[in-house]
């Protein structure tokens, strides 16, 4: 299974779940600028053949050729905190994010009525 490494302060967490499980957990890294190190490393994930990615995406559609080979393996993934381009959900199983414009409206609609 494949954690972004912003998530490392539950990585300890994270690696005692998997390990209960009888699951490895690999923590990979980049700069948050370096889409094509981030392309290259779920590539990478995809030839070790993990059972599993949870991804947080740079660029949204920078990783839709790479999530299309993850699905083509069988791999899934989930998708975190920024979405993939629209018309892509097919290749993951689920995003868990949040909603950014309803929070604001929501926020909005407080303000106006304190």
């Amino acid at each position: 299974m494949y954690i972004p490494k912003h998530f490392e302060a539950s990585e300890e967490t994270g690696r005692e779940i998997m390990q209960a499980h009888g699951w490895a957990l690999l923590v990979t890294a980049g700069e948050q600028t370096a889409v094509s190190t981030q392309v290259n490393q779920v590539e990478d994930l995809i030839a070790k053949k993990v059972t599993g990615i949870i991804l947080n995406p740079m660029d949204g559609n920078a990783v839709v050729p790479v999530l299309g080979k993850a699905h083509d393996a069988g791999i899934p993934v989930v998708i975190v905190d920024s979405p993939v381009a629209k018309g892509h959900e097919a290749l993951y199983i689920t995003f868990v994010g949040t909603d950014n414009f309803n929070a604001g409206v929501q926020a909005g609609k407080q303000m106006v009525q304190s």
